[in-house]
C-alpha cells in the first residue's frame, strides 16, 4: 500500500491472479478498481513508487507480459481513465527503478542495453531519456538527492562508475568525488543526505563500506613529499633531509613517534628502517618510510680495496659517471650496483677488472635527477659505498 496523504493506492490479487490495482480515499464509495496487472512473483525491483502533482507513479507488469525483465512506468491519476504504460507505443521494456522525484518531474534508471537515467512529467511524450545507456557519460544506474540536485551513479573512461552532481540535464552533469581513484570504479549506491552531508556506500580494494562526502573537508591528496635528500659524509652519521609539497604549510616531521618537530632534516642517523609521518597545518597527514642500508663513506674494506673516486659528482643527467678503482689485487668480478634513495637498483653490472687499477662508465640517460648510492661488491660482499647525484 503507497499513499499520498490524500489517496491510498493498493495492490489486490484474488486468487494470486489477477494482480489489481485499487485507490481509495478511505471510504467505500471512495474505494474503486483502476486496472488489472501482472502479479510479480518474483517481487518488485527497487524503489519502484512515487508520487507527484496528485499522481501515483509505479513500476509493473502489463497483463500477458511475460515473466523476466518485462517491467514498465506506469502512471495513475486515481481513475481508470487516467492509468497508463509511459512506455507508450515503443517495443521493449523500460525496465524502471530508483524512482525519484525532483524538479517537478520523476527520474528513474531504465535498462536498454546498458543502464541509463530518464526523467518523466507523467505523459508518454514527456518520458524521455537524460543520460544515455551509450556515451562518454553512461551507466547511470543509482539515484539520490543531494545540496539541490540530483546524485547519479554513473560512469566515464578515465573515472569509472562514480558518483555524479547533476541538475537534471545531460550537460548539467559532472563528477562530484572520484572515490576509487582513476579508472577504477567504486560503484557507490544507497545515498542519503544528512545536512551537509553525503553518505553512500562504495567500493575500493574489493571491500564495501560506507563512505562520506563532505564538501568542507580539507583535500590532503596534495600533500606529498617531492624530494629526499641524503647529506651523509665521511665521519659522521646519516643526515636525510625531506622536502615537501602540496597540502597547507607549515609542515610538521616526526621520525619513529618521536616528538614532532618543524625542521625537515634529520641527523646522527643509524643504519635501519625509518617511519616519517608529514603533517601539514590542516591535520594531513601523509607517511613515508626508508631505509639508510649504508653510511655513505663508512663502508670501504681497506683489505680489498685502496681508493675509490666517482666524477664528475655532481653530474648532469644523461652523462655518463665513471668510477675510478684502485685494488689492493686483482679479483676475477666486481660488481656495481646502484640504487635510488627508497633502494630501488637502478643500474647493475659485473664488471672484469684488466688490473688492480681501472675506470669503468656507468650511463644515466634512463636515469631522473635525484640523490643514489653506488655500491662496490666483491665476492658478493659491498666493499664501498658513496652518493651520486644526478642534476
Amino acid at each position: 500500500m503507497q499513499s499520498d496523504g490524500v489517496k491510498m493506492y493498493f495492490f489486490y490479487n484474488p486468487g494470486n491472479n489477477p494482480y489489481d490495482l485499487w485507490v481509495s480515499d478511505g471510504t467505500e464509495v471512495g474505494t474503486s478498481f483502476l486496472k488489472s496487472y501482472k502479479h510479480p512473483s518474483s517481487g518488485l525491483p527497487p524503489h519502484p513508487f512515487a508520487f507527484l502533482n496528485d499522481q501515483f507513479f509505479f513500476v509493473q507488469r502489463d497483463e500477458g507480459a511475460p515473466s523476466g525483465t518485462t517491467f514498465d512506468l506506469h502512471v495513475t491519476n486515481g481513475t481508470s481513465a487516467g492509468t497508463l504504460n509511459l512506455k507508450g507505443t515503443s517495443s521493449g521494456y523500460l525496465q524502471p527503478r530508483n524512482l525519484t522525484v525532483f524538479d517537478g518531474k520523476v527520474y528513474f534508471s531504465s535498462l536498454d542495453g546498458n543502464w541509463s537515467i530518464c526523467l518523466t512529467d507523467g505523459t508518454i511524450a514527456g518520458t524521455i531519456t537524460v543520460i544515455p545507456s551509450f556515451g562518454d557519460l553512461n551507466g547511470g544506474f543509482n539515484l539520490g538527492q543531494y545540496n539541490g540536485g540530483l546524485v547519479v551513479s554513473a560512469r566515464t573512461n578515465d573515472v569509472g562508475s562514480e558518483i555524479f552532481y547533476s541538475d537534471g540535464t545531460l550537460a548539467g552533469t559532472s563528477l562530484l568525488t572520484d572515490v576509487a581513484v582513476g579508472s577504477e570504479s567504486s560503484s557507490p549506491s544507497q545515498f542519503r543526505e544528512v545536512g551537509d552531508l553525503l553518505f553512500f556506500s562504495a567500493t575500493t580494494n574489493d571491500i564495501r563500506q560506507l563512505w562520506v562526502y563532505d564538501p568542507n573537508a580539507v583535500d590532503c591528496s596534495t600533500l606529498e613529499v617531492s624530494s629526499v635528500d641524503i647529506l651523509d659524509d665521511i665521519g659522521i652519521g646519516g643526515i636525510v633531509s625531506f622536502q615537501v609539497i602540496g597540502g597547507t604549510p607549515p609542515y610538521v616531521y616526526q621520525l619513529d613517534g618521536e616528538l614532532p618537530t618543524a625542521d625537515s632534516i634529520f641527523t646522527d642517523l643509524e643504519t635501519g628502517t625509518y617511519f616519517l609521518a608529514i603533517f601539514d597545518a590542516n591535520g594531513c597527514m601523509i607517511e613515508y618510510n626508508f631505509d639508510i642500508q649504508y653510511l655513505i663513506g663508512s663502508v670501504l674494506d681497506n683489505s680489498k680495496i685502496v681508493t675509490m673516486t666517482i666524477y664528475p659528482n655532481p653530474n648532469t643527467r644523461g652523462t655518463d659517471i665513471s668510477i675510478s678503482l684502485e685494488l689492493i689485487k686483482n679479483t676475477p668480478n666486481i660488481g656495481l650496483v646502484l640504487t635510488d634513495i627508497s633502494g630501488k637498483v637502478v643500474y647493475q653490472n659485473e664488471v672484469i677488472p684488466n688490473s688492480n687499477t681501472f675506470t669503468y662508465p656507468i650511463p644515466t640517460k634512463s636515469m631522473t635527477a635525484g640523490t643514489y648510492l653506488l655500491s662496490v661488491l666483491i665476492d658478493g660482499e659491498v666493499v664501498a659505498v658513496d652518493k651520486v647525484i644526478l642534476r
